[in-house]
């Protein structure tokens, strides 16, 4: 199985793959949509069906279950019991997750859940953060520089945060898609505007550097070179000047979009 999963940390790594010692259970982490594609790709590798929802999970066994879509609620037709959407029985020590407040009814053994949140920080059902998400990013450095004489396109007197990140090449961890093998590092510059949004935004930008969640390693979309430090989908503006064709500015719904992309990862 370890070929198995090494392949699937190759095609997507932007997902964390880990398997129990004894290799009989495999957890994927990460944002939802890309668990389900790195999953079902591993299903297809082993030649093993994958179930859809937690609906077809548990009429496969059961035969006789119903999943709310609205409120991730889970229960059986012939009695109305809830069940656990991860065990599919009736919760033992019934616990919901926080995003009940958000409208999520889904319940949960207490030990499911638990097992779950060590696994990913997302709700198994609704699939909203719920916890504080890890990423593999390898180590390295990102230092801020403030210039209030120097402004981007589209912003009068504000001045630019300049981030400077940077890795040194290295050796892939068990968390990356080739553990032992070398990997090449990089440097990267990006900007933001010096006002009371871009410093917002630094702030989340920070966070998810701490989380390792702002570059992983993999292959460059713009080298192809492969086994290298690269962005890991919370975008970047690494121009001053070009707009969107050139990753620059002016581009006025680009702090709002960022901060969309980091709120969807749990950081706010």
């Amino acid at each position: 199985m370890g070929r198995n999963i090494r392949k699937v940390r190759q095609d997507h790594p932007e997902v964390i793959t880990k398997s129990t010692d004894d290799d009989t259970t495999v957890m994927f982490m990460g944002e939802p949509e890309k668990i389900r594609a790195a999953r079902a790709d591993f299903c297809g590798l082993l030649a093993i069906p994958v179930a859809t929802s937690a609906r077809e999970r548990v009429t496969n066994l059961t035969g006789t279950a119903t999943k709310n879509t609205k409120s991730g609620q889970v229960t059986t037709e012939k009695n109305n019991d809830v069940i656990c959407p991860i065990c599919l029985s009736v919760p033992t020590n019934p616990r919901s997750p926080p995003c009940k407040a958000r409208g999520c009814k889904a319940v949960f053994c207490k030990k499911c859940l638990d097992k779950a949140m060590k696994t990913t920080p997302f709700c198994p059902v609704c699939s909203t953060v719920v916890g504080k998400l890890m990423g593999n990013q390898p180590e390295g450095s990102m230092k801020v520089s403030y210039y209030r004489q120097r402004n981007l396109a589209g912003y009068k007197r504000t001045g630019t945060i300049i981030i400077d990140y940077a890795f040194r090449d290295g050796i892939q961890g068990s968390e990356h898609p080739n553990p032992g093998k070398p990997y090449t590092g990089t440097t990267r510059k990006a900007y933001l505007p010096y006002n009371a949004d871009g410093i917002k935004v630094l702030r989340l930008l920070k966070q998810a550097f701490e989380q390792k969640l702002t570059f992983t390693i993999g292959t460059s979309s713009t080298s192809g070179y492969s086994d290298t430090v690269t962005w890991n989908d919370i975008h970047h503006k690494t121009n001053t000047h070009g707009g969107l064709s050139m990753h620059g500015y002016p581009d006025p719904g680009y702090l709002k979009r960022v901060t969309e992309e980091l709120a969807a990862k749990g950081i706010k």
